[in-house]
Order: C-alpha cells, then structure tokens, then sequence
C-alpha cells in the first residue's frame, strides 16, 4: 500500500524546485514578503514605490519557470544558461521600469490592459519555448495537459492548506486565549498563494530532460474527457445557442448588433478553444470519432460569428475611434479568425501554432507600429484634427483660437474635449501640440513643489517660522497624476476646451448636481490635529437657522450662505464662510438631465480655517444642489440641499 505522505517524497521535491526553478521560486518568496511587510506597515507610500516592482516579479514567475524549462531541456552549458536568464532578467527589469512609467502617468484601464498582456505573453512562453523548433504535437499536448492538471492540483492543496491552517490557528485563538493579529490570516494567505504554491507546482511539473519522451506518451486521462464533455462543450453550446439566436434577431430587425456581443463572443471562443485544445488527441481513438466532427464544426460555427464581431467593432470604431481596448478586440478578432481559417481550410493539425501566433499578436500590441499606443494616438489625433477644422479653431496662421460656446456646435467640442482627454490621460499627449502640450517631469515636479507649498500653508501651524517656506515633495503616483491633469487643465480652460452638453438647453428633467471628490478622501491632511467632527449628508439648511455639528468641545455650527451655494461654520464664535458658488459655476458645463455625478479634484474641496485662534481645516466629500433653473443670462443657479465632510481642528 502506497504512502499517503512521505517525507523523503516532500524533501525530494522541495529538492527539486529549488534545483531546476529557483528564479521561480525567488519571485514567489519577494512578492510574498512584500505583501506582507505593506499589509503589515499599512504604509500607502511603500505600496506606492513596490508596485511596479511587484508587477514584475508576478510576471517573473511564468518567466523564469518558461526559461528554466527551456534552459534544462536544451542542455545549455554555463554560459548559454547564464546569457538566457540574463536575457530573462533584462526583459523583467524593462518591464519593471515600463510598468513604473504607466502607473504613474495612465489610468487603471491601460495599467490593466497593458499588465493582462504581459501576463498572457509570459503564460504563452510556458505553453510553448519548450517546442520552438519541433514538431512534436503529442509531446506539447501532454506536457501542456500535465501543467493544467498540476496547476489544478496546486490550487486544490493550496486551498486545503490555507483554510486546515486558518481553523487551527482559529482554535488556538479561542481554547488557548492566544491574541494573534487579525492580519495573520492575510500574511498566511500571502505565503500560501506565493511561495508554498510555487513549491508545490514546480515540485510536480515533467522534469525537462522527459519532455522529449513525452511524444511517445499515450496517457489520456479520462477525466479531463469528461470535463470537457460534460462541463466545457455544454457552455459553448449554450453561448453558441444565444449568438446565433441573437444574431438571426438582428438579420430580421436589420439593425446594428450591439457592443456588448463582442464580448459573448470572446467567451464562446476562449472556452470553445480550450475546450478544442483539451479533448486535441481523443479525436485520433475510434470511440471518441463525435470529438472529431464537434472540433470541425466548432471552427466553422465562429466564422459567421466573427463577421458580427467585426460589423459589432467597426460600428463603435467609426463614431469613436480607436481606442486601446478597441484595438485589443480587432487584434483578438484578426488573429481568431487566422486560426479559424487555418483550421477549416488548410485543415491545419499544428495546435502549437495557437499559442506561438497569439504570444506573437501579444508583442505587436505592446511594440512598434501596430501597438495600441499607435494606433490609439494615429485614430484619436486624426479625429481632433477633423474636429478642430470642423469647429474653425486655427486661425488663417494655423495657431489655435479660444472656444466661444454655441449651442449649435458644443456637441462637436464635448467630441473633441473627450478625444484630447482620453490621449492625454492614457498616451502622453494631448493631440493639440504646440498650443496644448503634455506637461514634462520638470513641469510636473515644478507643480508638485508648489503644490507641497499650498499644503503647508493650508494645514500647516502659521506660528510655526517654517511656515512659509515650501515643504520637500516626496513622490506620489496619484499626485502625479493630479498634477499633470491640473496643468492640462489649465491648457485647456484658456482655449475653451471644455465638456458640453447640449442637455443644458432642457433642463425640465433635471433634479440635482451632484459633486464628489476625485478621489476618495481617506487621508487625514497633515498638520497638528487633536480634534475631528464628521457630518454625514447633513441637508435641507437654512440661511438664518443654525444647525448643530457638535457641542463637544467645540460648539460647531452651520448655516447657508445668502447665496445659498455655500456654508458659514460657527466655530467658538467664530464664522468662517464658505462660499461654493464658484465651484458650482465651474462645473454646471457638465450638467446632464436626472442626476449628474460629477468628480471634482480633492484639493477644490479642501478648505483652510484659519482665523484668530482657530486652525483647521474643511474637508468636504460630497455636495448636492438642487432647484436648478436658468437665469436671464442663461446662467444656472442652485441651492446647495446636501454636504458630507469632516472638520479637522487644532
């Protein structure tokens, strides 16, 4: 009888890992420990430095354990091995330092494309640099299914693990009265997904000196058949059920199919691919011969579905441009639709093609002339271009002349207002060079220092000699990106280029405005607080009557402004007001009918109490004004209903 558990066994394989994928391993134990020491330290300005690298060595993993594989199954002497893991490890560090660039310049969605990308690109590696070169199809099917069932089997002990250790150190809390922090179940979770699942995946991968022989291996587990027969095909058969369904609705409504199809459509060929994929060598056996026309037929059913991927794609590319994650759609629908071709034309048998070509359309997303960036800034600068003409917005010397708003003409500008936006926020320009240009690190940093100045004196002790003096800037992504936009801004306020909306002409459904901070206001502001008093969607105030916001310590009372667009704070006797009118003027360009939710910078509602003995500061999250209504002079006017914020005092 075989052992459940044998420690020579445990030890052979630990032995194992740490000989044949020690990178793998190292990468594991560095994002392990980082997690750690910042769930630990609870330190934003720490998660701010080792985020880029944190990316880089999550992606280290597929990396090392590809190259490693690659390494051991070639032979390769010292220095070649040493000149490949250099390689290896230069590629990490530009990505590393690529990473670095566009999270502290992009938005989350191209931070995330781009790191979905690179993760894909790395896994593909794994799948295929073993079989660059061979043709060893059944070799590259049974080391591929050997991973998917060791990663299968990784995430099963993982888990087991995580959640027996997780209750035994439950009941030791409660029958031994043991006062661990509660953050040891997140520091357990970290070791566990890291560094103990990458021991126990690499302990039980094919070692690379059998791979070879794996092309004469026969071994076709019948239950991932069954998997796929009774799990996987029945999923493609429901979403190819629902495509065909909704695309004869389309033939006989004559319409346009919906952006949303697309994705339907990526999922249907993901699971239909990998479905294909798993079940690759049953359709050679006698028995198995249904798997053989299903894998024919499968191919040929997506075809019709990718003209309406494309008609779907097209559609929102020729009012909008392309973007990046349009682009992401056009690439996966170009190369899906090669392997279609390849697949029901040329009969192709070559399934480490699919990898190898989607790792190649991988490369040519991130790099060179067919990139996302590209193609990105060549469409939406295009677009700018027409709409700039269109508008009459360069003068008879090609220099760029303000905006004057016009009711007939401002969709066109909130057009090209959303264009310039998106290229700025997400490509390092802004599509209107020289007049409007992207702001430089020296711009950047020139507008952080003076930033770090505002802070000081805003929260700053004014008995304090330094006061003054402008405080150090310490980096910070998010302040970076504050920045940048602050001075883009700036840019595009001079010359009129704003967000309309032609809504503002029928204002009989609108209710109420809506302004948030940018970000959510989770920091407490520098300076020598021993006091705070939060007030929670305090509403419905009065321009005589005073409100209570506390009688503890500190009498704190608030009424509205004449204007009713601002607030007047009693403090100690003290009135300090508030007016929000200019606020509220500023961002009415934006106004839609119903609701209108509009983020504001956190700064704009960030407000100095400094009077006499009183210092402190107004940190405000929300505000809500109704009873919106035109003037004579087409001028909106509200009152403010709502506020939300904390009152932070000396």
């Amino acid at each position: 009888m075989k052992k459940l558990f044998s420690l020579r066994k445990l030890t052979e394989g630990t032995v194992y890992a740490l000989n044949n994928y020690l990178l793998v391993i190292v990468c594991a134990i560095l994002l392990s420990a980082q997690s750690i020491m910042l769930v630990h330290g609870e330190d934003s300005k720490a998660f701010d430095r080792w985020l880029p690298m944190m990316l880089a060595e999550s992606l280290g993993i597929s990396l090392f354990f590809a190259l490693q594989t690659f390494i051991k199954l070639r032979n390769f002497n010292g220095l070649k091995a040493g000149i490949t893991l250099l390689i290896g490890i230069s590629l990490l560090v530009i990505a590393g330092l690529h990473l670095d660039h566009i999270t502290k310049i992009g938005n989350e969605e191209i931070i995330g494309l781009e790191m979905f990308t690179l993760g894909i690109m790395a896994h593909l590696l794994v799948a295929f640099l073993p079989f660059i070169g061979k043709q060893q199809l059944n070799g590259f099917w049974q080391y591929n299914k050997s991973l998917f069932i060791r990663a299968l089997t990784t995430a099963l002990y993982t888990g087991v693990l995580f959640a027996g250790l997780s209750g035994a150190i439950l009941a030791i809390t409660e029958l031994f009265n043991v006062d661990f922090t509660e953050k040891i179940y997140a520091y357990l979770w970290f070791i566990m997904a890291f560094p103990v699942s990458a021991l126990i995946f690499t302990s039980g991968v094919p070692d690379a000196s059998q791979i070879d022989a794996l092309e004469q291996s026969d071994d076709l587990p019948n239950g991932l058949r069954l998997f796929v027969q009774f799990v996987l095909l029945p999923l493609v058969v429901i979403y190819l059920l629902i495509l065909y369904a909704y695309m004869g609705k389309i033939m006989v409504e004559w319409s346009l199919p919906q952006g949303w199809v697309t994705i339907l459509i990526m999922v249907f060929s993901v699971l239909g691919m990998l479905a294909m994929l798993l079940v690759h060598p049953f359709q050679q056996l006698a028995e198995h011969a249904w798997i053989k026309v299903i894998t024919k037929n499968y191919y040929r059913s997506l075809l019709p579905l990718l003209v309406l991927q494309y008609v779907a794609i097209f559609t929102r590319i020729n009012d909008y441009g392309f973007t990046s994650p349009r682009w992401a759609v056009v690439a996966i629908t170009i190369w899906l639709t090669y392997i279609c071709i390849y697949k029901v034309f040329f009969k192709g048998k070559n399934i480490i093609l699919i990898p190898f070509t989607l790792c190649i359309v991988t490369v040519l997303f991130l790099i060179g002339p067919l990139s996302h960036r590209s193609i990105s800034v060549w469409s939406q600068t295009a677009k700018i271009n027409r709409l700039v003409k269109e508008l009459g917005l360069r003068d008879s010397k090609g220099k760029l002349k303000k905006y004057e708003s016009n009711a007939s003409t401002d969709s066109l500008m909130n057009e090209l207002y959303e264009a310039t936006r998106y290229l700025s926020r997400n490509h390092e320009t802004t599509g209107l060079e020289p007049e409007i240009h992207y702001p430089t690190a020296d711009e950047v940093r020139k507008e952080m220092q003076a930033d770090a100045y505002n802070d000081v004196k805003l929260y700053g002790d004014s008995t304090d000699p330094k006061w003054n003096e402008p405080a150090p800037v310490e980096f910070n992504r998010y302040e970076y990106r504050s920045a940048i936009r602050r001075l883009i801004n700036e840019q595009y306020e001079t010359y009129g280029i704003l967000e309309y909306d032609n809504n503002l002409n029928e204002l009989d459904n609108l209710q109420d405005i809506i302004l948030e901070a940018e970000h959510p206001q989770v920091y407490i502001p520098n300076g020598p607080w021993t006091k705070v008093y939060n007030f929670e969607n305090l509403g419905y105030l009065d321009t005589k009557d005073l409100d209570n916001i506390s009688d503890y310590l500190d009498l704190i009372k608030i009424r509205l402004t004449n204007s009713k667009l601002g607030i007047v704070l009693l403090i100690n006797g003290t009135e300090f007001p508030v007016e929000m009118s200019p606020v509220f003027k500023k961002y009415s360009n934006n106004l839609k009918n119903g609701y209108s939710y509009i983020k504001v910078p956190n700064k704009t509602l960030t407000i100095p109490l400094n009077k006499g003995n009183i210092h402190g500061v107004l940190v405000l999250d929300k505000l809500q004004f109704g009873e919106i209504e035109k003037n004579s002079s087409n001028k909106l006017n509200g009152e403010l209903r709502e506020l939300s914020g904390r009152i932070y005092l000396q």
